[in-house]
């Protein structure tokens, strides 16, 4: 989940201090890594929840958290340096208009998409896969020793706990992590 923040924020993106980013979906298991990510290279952060979340997504670093069950972020986030789209479909569309002029719109989904052109053309959008790499996992090594990203972990269970926690991780909308214990 992580690598997934790092690759679109870091090698996408190329964000950079005092640069403005918006992320979507700042609660979930690579948003919640985005936001934290974004804000330790010095961004200003501005990330998309449900109401349930706000507090949860400011703890991990949000200057600004849009409620969009009340908020229409394609109304009032604008002149973001980019965005990092981790919802698709018409939240990737109506995210054009948070971006400025040379700004970069990065995803890992964005389907489905129209046929066509994007919606800009003094903009970019890109989708990079996100492919571990020994030089990667060093990378987010030294930023966890740093404090620059922590893991959160919702619950921990036994190992014979297993299948209730894989159909707790399937029924979706959980913070953090879920983490089995093996003990010996």
């Amino acid at each position: 989940a992580c690598l997934s923040a790092f690759i679109p924020l870091v090698e996408v993106a190329a964000l950079k201090p005092g640069q403005r980013v918006l992320i979507h979906a700042g609660a979930g298991g690579v948003g919640s890594y985005a936001v934290a990510l974004a804000k330790k290279l010095g961004a200003e952060v501005i990330a998309t929840c449900g109401p349930a979340n706000m507090d949860y997504v400011a703890s991990r670093g949000a200057d600004r958290v849009v409620d969009y069950s009340r908020e229409d972020f394609a109304e009032t986030v604008r002149d973001c340096d980019a965005v990092l789209d981790l919802r698709g479909g018409e939240t990737h569309l109506r995210s054009y208009a948070c971006l400025k002029p040379g700004g970069v719109l990065t995803y890992l989904t964005a389907a489905p998409l129209p046929d066509g052109a994007p919606p800009r053309d003094d903009v970019r959008a890109e989708f990079k896969p996100i492919v571990q790499s020994r030089e990667h996992l060093s990378r987010l090594a030294d930023l966890a020793l740093k404090g620059g990203v922590r893991p959160d972990v919702s619950e921990a269970f036994p190992f014979a706990k297993g299948r209730e926690a894989l159909a707790q991780l399937e029924a979706g909308h959980q913070r953090g992590k879920l983490v089995l214990r093996i003990e010996a």
